[in-house]
């Protein structure tokens, strides 16, 4: 198998099964990372922020896997920029508000967090639950379908 291609590749498409599982792997790896990092730095100073090196390539490998569950959907790179960005930029102008900002700047930044949130629930939806296109399309054929203990297979074919 190419795990390489497999992490980091944004060619092909990706089942849902396969999108859930390395989003969960790269949590439990993430989540790790920063455990380590936080004890190494109350032991070692900033010599345990070392493991945080490893955040980018996880970052990396959550986007590859969003495009190519994306692709499984008949969508581009753009989509998954639409999905991740998005929501962040309408957030922002909320988190700029002060104590003395008026009601129409409050709803409106409100109307933009909330903008913000559909965003990002729309995403999570399509992303990580709704089937994917039967059939070849633009992206390649479909992912095979697995079977218990073909844990990466139909991804991994080159």
């Amino acid at each position: 198998m190419d795990y390489a291609k497999l992490l980091f590749g944004f060619e092909g498409r990706a089942t849902r099964l396969t999108y859930w599982r390395i989003q969960v792997m790269l949590t439990a790896v993430g989540a790790t990372l920063f455990i380590l990092a936080a004890f190494g730095t109350i032991v070692g100073g900033w010599l345990g922020a070392v493991p945080l090196a490893f955040i980018p390539p996880l970052l990396l490998t959550g986007f590859s896997i969003t495009v190519r569950r994306l692709h499984d959907r008949g969508k581009g790179v753009l989509w998954a920029l639409f999905f991740l960005v998005g929501p962040w930029v309408l957030f922002a102008p909320a988190g700029t508000l002060r104590d003395g900002a008026s009601t129409g700047a409050i709803l409106g930044a409100s109307l933009l967090a909330l903008s913000g949130f559909a965003l990002g629930a729309w995403g999570w939806i399509e992303i990580g639950f709704v089937r994917g296109a039967q059939g070849a399309n633009r992206y390649g054929p479909p992912p095979s379908e697995l079977r218990p203990g073909d844990f990466f297979k139909a991804e991994a074919r080159t």
